[in-house]
This record gives C-alpha cells, structure tokens and sequence, in this order.
C-alpha cells in the first residue's frame, strides 16, 4: 500500500461516516434511536472490547512480522560480511574465487530477490544457486594443516547463518495476514461505526463529528496494519541498501587482492 492508497482509504472511511451520519439524522427520528441507547450502549461496549483486542494483536502481529524481517536482513549481512573477512584470509585464488561467488550473489539479491519478493512474494532462483555454490565452494576447500579447520569450519557456519536469515526474509515476504482476518476486521469497523451513528446526539454536526472521528481512527490503523503487512511491499517496504553496503565491502576486499 502506497501513502496515497492510505490516505484515500483514510478519506473514503470518512465520507463514508459523513454519508450514514446524514442518512441516519434524516430517517431515524432522535426519540426512536434515545428509547434503544441503554441496550445499544451495552452491546457496542461489549463488540468494542472484542475488536480492541483482536486490533492490537493483529498490529502487534504485523509490527513484529516487519521486525523480523529487518531483523533478518541485518542477520544475514553480518554473516556475509564476516564470511567475506574469513575469505580474504585464504590463499589468493581461494580468496578471489570466494569474494567473486559472494559479489555475485550480494548482486543477484539486490538485482532479483528484492523485485521478486516485492511483485510474488518470492525469492528468486538465480540468487538461490549462487549462494548454493558458494556454500558448496566453501565445502570444498583444501586443508592445508590443522589450523585450516576451524577457518573452514567457522566460514561455513557464517554461510549457513546467511542462509537461514535468507530463508526467513523470504517467509516474512510471502507471510501476509489472511483475508478472512481482513473481513472480520472491516466487518467489525463497519458494525462499531453503525453504533456510534444510532447513538441518540440530538444535533447532525456532533453526531457527525462523533461518526466520522470514530472512522478515521479505525480505517487509519486498519491502513497501516496494511502497510506492514508485506514487509517488501509499498510505502514502508524495506530496501536492499544494506546488501549495497556489503557489496561495497567485498568490492574493497577484492580490490586488495591485487
């Protein structure tokens, strides 16, 4: 969801009130809506209570889904860029081939993850097989002595840390909430917000002010639960900027090889 799609559901939510504040200030005469306050009051207060809970653990949800992601993003960078460290350490071909396999697939993140997870929620299959053969290359590396192990064993672990936080970005872009929550959240809105037009305020402006107040509120943080839905979608996607960085990183790297 862009900004502008969160406005215009902000702005719609609120005309929408304007319209059923009218229509229920015309057709429904203020005695008939004082005589059904006392038992219309008890039941938004009980529905209320449900949809506040079931609000705050769908942001709470979303909010935490979105953290992760970040969270997995900045996991699975420092990984690489501690692999990338360990590799320059190794004898020069070694070295140049390891650097060279992890450029092209910090390049193949930005250029084909980040579009395919932002278009099908998905992570793209060029950037899977060159992580797959840089694991595989880092598999195979000769052990000159017995010092060579645990750098071995260190820099396989760092290439299996990356790609588990990949395997999580991934079911965090795919991860969105189902569309029946969707339909329980919006049915409850429009149920509150029929409430609160019934209630017996005698004069159109108050009445509309109450309505509409109470709809911007909800359709404002049903939208932006829609934006953290997607972690890398719309107008708070997450960007690549930090496999950018260590793009940067293992190009100086590589540059001091020689």
């Amino acid at each position: 969801m862009s900004y502008i799609a969160f406005i215009l559901s902000v702005v719609l939510s609120a005309a929408g009130a304007i319209v059923l504040s009218y229509l229920v200030h015309h057709l429904i005469h203020i005695d008939t809506r004082r005589r059904h306050q006392e038992v219309g009051t008890t039941v938004f207060l009980q529905l209320g209570v449900l949809f506040a809970v079931l609000l705050a653990f769908v942001f709470s949800e979303a909010y935490s889904e979105y953290g992760e992601a970040q969270q997995a993003i900045d996991l699975e960078c420092g990984a690489l860029h501690a692999a990338s460290m360990i590799e320059s350490t190794l004898p020069t071909a070694e070295a140049r081939a390891m650097l060279d396999l992890e450029g092209t697939y910090l390049r193949d993140v930005i250029a084909n993850d980040w579009p395919e997870m932002r278009d099908h929620h998905r992570g793209s299959r060029k950037a899977i097989l060159t992580l797959t053969e840089l694991m595989q290359t880092a598999a195979r590396l000769p052990i000159a002595s017995e010092a060579d192990t645990p750098v071995k064993g260190q820099l396989l672990e760092l290439l299996s840390t990356a790609h588990a936080e990949r395997e999580v970005r991934l079911y965090q872009a795919r991860n969105g909430l189902p569309a029946i929550l969707w339909v329980v959240l919006i049915g409850f809105s429009l149920v509150l917000m029929v409430f609160v037009a019934f209630s017996s305020i005698e004069r159109y402006s108050w009445l509309t002010l109450f309505v509409t107040t109470f709809a911007i509120c909800v359709s404002a943080i049903l939208a932006l639960v829609a934006l953290l839905n997607y972690p890398f979608q719309g107008a708070l996607a997450l960007t690549p900027s930090d496999f950018v960085e260590r793009l940067g990183d293992v190009t100086a790297l590589l540059r001091s090889l020689g």
